[in-house]
């Protein structure tokens, strides 16, 4: 990929993973990647994980201001430096686990396969009804030029056809020619592509 973000460089190499789920919703579409989709939402998701939100199926979740959840929850939306602080000294002892360093040590597509665990195969459309007229005419086009192609074909076809009946007539005109002069006389005829019946020795 040679698109950066904020916090991926480029170029770099996506996972294979990575690379079979875009194939997968390619394959979901006849082919084709929808930009305005969900499951192509998700996909970015992965590729750019802190600039692109997951796509969450709608209904699922329930959107709400950091004021109504606060409100809701009772708790606050921020944290204090303090806070900050001693989340992050809990997390150091975590960080230093066999498990955590295992974890650390793994592949490129390892990771990448670990977070593809998510993935869902829902499908969302923003508009469907413009993208099905979009692919119909795709799939129009396509069959006419796939008509073009076989009324092409066919005309090379009847003109190569047509060429080797002439090289076969001249040919044949070449070696009746040669055939005269041995016999001692010349070969007349009423054309260049005379038919064999109007030949004749004199």
């Amino acid at each position: 990929s040679a698109l950066p973000s904020a916090s991926v460089g480029a170029p770099r190499t996506l996972p294979a993973a990575l690379v079979r789920k875009l194939e997968a919703v390619a394959s979901h579409h006849n082919g084709l990647v929808p930009l305005h989709s969900r499951l192509f939402a998700q996909w970015m998701h992965f590729a750019y994980p802190r600039e692109c939100k997951y796509p969450h199926i709608s209904g699922t979740i329930l959107n709400t201001s950091t004021e109504e959840w606060s409100a809701t929850t009772g708790l606050s939306h921020t944290l204090s430096e303090a806070d900050i602080s001693s989340y992050v000294e809990n997390l150091r002892p975590a960080s230093k686990s066999p498990v955590a360093s295992a974890a650390g040590s793994g592949s490129e597509d390892e990771s990448e396969n670990l977070c593809l665990t998510m993935w869902t195969p829902d499908e969302e459309l923003i508009d469907a009804d413009a993208w099905m007229m979009a692919h119909s005419e795709r799939q129009a086009v396509e069959g006419r030029f796939s008509l073009r192609s076989l009324l092409r074909v066919t005309a090379m076809i009847a003109a190569a056809v047509s060429l080797l009946s002439i090289l076969k007539g001249q040919t044949w005109f070449a070696l009746e020619s040669v055939k005269a002069m041995d016999c001692g006389g010349p070969l007349t005829s009423q054309g260049f592509f005379s038919d064999r019946k109007v030949l004749k020795y004199v």
